[in-house]
């Protein structure tokens, strides 16, 4: 099993990894900076996908400053820190995305369509 193992300035958060045949595996480093807004915001996210039990999982959702130091090693370790498991419904998840489109387009090319 790949997992991995999460360091912040030079100490152990987790390790993150996935207990199934089929899987995703990520970590994200986001910087955010706003229109009109003076700060930035930058972001540790790992995160992941059972793909056989259909579960979302999360280890870390933690915001980074400025000189800080991430290093995620790639292990094997069997021995996985608990994620936070939420039931990811795929189904519902993806109609929705489909209707926001929809409407969308609907809004947007209604002077286009002949009813």
């Amino acid at each position: 099993m790949i997992s991995f193992e999460i360091f912040l300035n030079g100490t152990r958060l987790n390790v993150a990894g996935i207990k199934s045949e089929a899987g995703v595996l990520t970590s994200i480093v986001t910087w955010v900076k706003r229109k009109n807004e003076n700060n930035d915001e930058i972001f540790l996210d790992v995160s992941g996908s059972d793909s056989s039990q259909q579960k979302s999982l999360k280890w870390i959702d933690t915001k980074l400053h400025l000189n800080d130091e991430i290093h995620i090693k790639i292990t094997g370790n069997d021995q996985i820190d608990q994620p936070e498991i939420k039931k990811a419904d795929y189904h519902a998840a993806l109609l929705e995305s489909k209707l926001k489109s929809y409407y969308r387009l609907k809004e947007e090319l209604k002077d286009h369509i002949d009813e």
